[in-house]
């Protein structure tokens, strides 16, 4: 069993095969299906008929839609040939230690270049995320 919170409506609809929806109240109600599946059988549920009463109600504040800061964009431009510059690095590494004789002759240099290889890893797996975010949030719009 995996419990998984996301905001990726699509994502949910091809992995979810059970939505646990909070009610209100603290009630928690299990619906069959993914995201869709859920909002159909949500809106086929009859409508509750408790009523409150509405006193000092203040409007909602006007929904500002998230576009990419200056920075952002800067920065989504900039990944894709920080991602590759990575991957290069990477290749090069590979190549480096897949040479028998580095072991033999220089292990200082191969813990070296190992460490430097998980290094690039974790980077690039952070630049890609990012990317993924950024473009994201640039979809939305």
């Amino acid at each position: 069993t995996v419990f998984l919170v996301s905001h990726d409506r699509i994502f949910l609809n091809n992995v979810a095969t059970n939505v646990l929806a909070f009610e209100g109240d603290g009630h928690v109600q299990e619906y069959a299906g993914g995201y869709d599946d859920w909002l159909s059988q949500r809106s086929a549920k009859p409508a509750a008929t408790t009523v409150t009463p509405a006193t000092n109600i203040t409007p909602a504040a006007p929904v500002r839609k998230n576009k990419l800061s200056f920075n952002e964009v800067k920065e989504l431009d900039a990944l894709p040939a920080k991602i590759e510059a990575f991957e290069n690095e990477q290749k090069q590494i590979a190549a480096q230690l897949a040479d028998g004789t580095l072991y033999r002759n220089n292990t200082a240099l191969a813990k070296q270049l190992t460490t430097r290889a998980s290094e690039l890893e974790s980077l690039s797996e952070a630049a890609i995320a990012r990317w993924d975010a950024l473009e994201t949030k640039k979809a939305a719009l």
